[in-house]
């Protein structure tokens, strides 16, 4: 079914600068601010539509006090906070479609018909949102209780991310600092009179010896790297076995 509901969303075009940015826990909590206020209204006996504009006004406050709301080149800004303004648009237009769908009667799936979202964590966060709506729909389990249960997924969710932030720290520190050792050894050699550029560059065994160094040292970054993405991201490090 997740499936089905992802086939309805257009293929975005990807800003590789933004897409590289950690969403941080301000665009984190976002959609658990918003789901519980969803809840909390639906308890609360309110129409589907008002509940919808009343937090669709929330989200709008929030983009109205950004910093990046006043500014012109929001090129030139933090990636975190482009990355947060743009989720915050996101959730604009995401709260919009479902206003139009409440309004109307449609059903709230009709939401993802050629719905544009700008970053890849509001894009899989309003897929789990509207197939919750969509299964609540489908069975007649209340939408508040559905609703107020995505929420407490979200904030596990967001703890569980900061957890394996914190775990990652120091390899991510150990990592950066070894990879400045090579380049620290060949300025203490430099300074103690080996000429280490000179017998790397200028002999065959040194530029042998600098190419296979350069690999490896490559090999290791990247390998390093890939093992610290796929910790972060809660995967299994994959190894073969004979």
């Amino acid at each position: 079914m997740l499936q089905q509901l992802k086939n309805m969303v257009p293929q975005r075009r990807k800003n590789y600068l933004l897409e590289s940015t950690t969403p941080s826990v301000q665009e984190q909590e976002l959609w658990p601010d918003m789901t519980w206020r969803m809840s909390s209204l639906l308890r609360a006996g309110l129409r589907l539509p008002n509940i919808l504009k009343t937090v669709h006004q929330h989200i709008e406050n929030l983009l109205s006090e950004h910093p990046l709301h006043t500014q012109t080149h929001i090129l030139f800004s933090r990636r975190e906070q482009r990355a947060y303004y743009l989720a915050l648009e996101d959730a604009i237009r995401l709260l919009q479609r479902m206003y139009q769908a409440a309004y109307t009667g449609a059903p709230m799936v009709t939401v993802l018909k050629d719905l544009s979202l700008a970053r890849s964590y509001s894009y899989q966060r309003c897929l789990e949102l509207i197939s919750c709506w969509y299964i609540a729909e489908k069975t007649g389990a209340p939408i508040a209780q559905a609703i107020e249960r995505l929420a407490r997924f979200y904030e596990r969710e967001i703890d569980l991310d900061q957890s394996r932030r914190s775990a990652m720290a120091a390899p991510q520190t150990t990592g950066t600092i070894l990879s400045w050792l090579p380049a620290l050894g060949l300025t203490l050699g430099a300074l103690m009179g080996a000429k280490p550029i000179e017998i790397l560059t200028q002999t065959w065994g040194g530029i042998l010896l600098s190419l296979m160094g350069l690999w490896l040292a490559l090999a290791g970054r990247l390998w390093t790297s890939k093992l610290i993405a796929q910790a972060q991201k809660g995967q299994p490090c994959s190894s073969k076995t004979h």
